[in-house]
């Protein structure tokens, strides 16, 4: 059973709540975030007593990564559910001011930061997926980056 798995490692029950989540949250027009397929793959790996039952730190990685397509790639809703992104990647200008956005980014990061004192998610998957799924989405690097979120 999934309670079985997840006593192991208690990120399986995270990951599978994250995917229900998902797609309960989407309107019938959107695709999943990309990254979720693999998500799936994981949690049914675990599920059938693989390696990954034990892999915490994966099932951190994969956790997060939908977490930052979430937030790259949607908007939620007055009621919850998640709509197609109204950020214009291509006009960084359309976003550079725009606190909402730059607070929801600010959270994920967050959250992030608190995975990675957990032991949740290693340094080099938290650099990596803040790197290339949130900063590049904006068009930003490291510092630039830490910077314009006021990162202390």
């Amino acid at each position: 059973s999934l309670a079985d798995v997840a006593a192991g490692n208690p990120l399986i029950a995270g990951a599978a709540r994250t995917i229900e989540f998902t797609k309960k949250n989407l309107t019938p027009e959107l695709a999943p975030p990309p990254s979720m397929a693999e998500l799936e793959k994981y949690v049914k790996a675990a599920q059938e007593g693989g390696p990954e039952a034990e892999d915490v730190q994966t099932a951190g990685k994969l956790i997060y990564a939908v977490m930052c397509e979430q937030v790259t790639l949607y908007d939620q809703d007055q009621a919850g559910c998640m709509t197609p992104s109204s950020i214009d990647y291509t006009d960084p200008s359309s976003f550079q001011d725009d606190e909402a956005f730059k607070s929801r980014l600010k959270y994920v990061y967050n959250y992030g930061i608190t995975m990675l004192g957990q032991g949740l998610i290693s340094e080099g998957d938290l650099k990596e997926a803040v790197l290339g799924r949130l900063a590049a989405k904006c068009g930003k690097e490291g510092k630039d980056f830490d910077d314009w979120l006021e990162m202390a």
